[in-house]
């Protein structure tokens, strides 16, 4: 019996990223997997608003300073997030 362990996922967000009140800020995600699997992409904007997808776009509310996080899924179990 052999057993292959799934590799989880690396992720980049790249930034540090700038924006303008009632301006959309795009976001990009690069990952790459070990295991050649498909990367599906979650995003925390940091002040309740959220997004999928290798690019993303967000309106921040009020003027502050966000932590902004992306989660890369290789949907076998493997996350990694920036």
């Amino acid at each position: 019996v052999v057993t292959v362990p799934n590799r989880p996922p690396t992720v980049n967000i790249g930034g540090p990223y700038a924006g303008v009140n009632g301006v959309p800020v795009a976001f990009g995600a690069t990952s790459t997997d070990p295991d050649g699997d498909p990367i599906s992409y979650t995003w925390d904007f940091g002040d309740g608003g959220g997004g999928a997808g290798a690019s993303a776009a967000h309106m921040f509310g009020s003027t502050g300073s966000y932590v902004v996080r992306v989660t890369a899924n290789d949907n076998r179990g493997g996350t990694s997030s920036a």
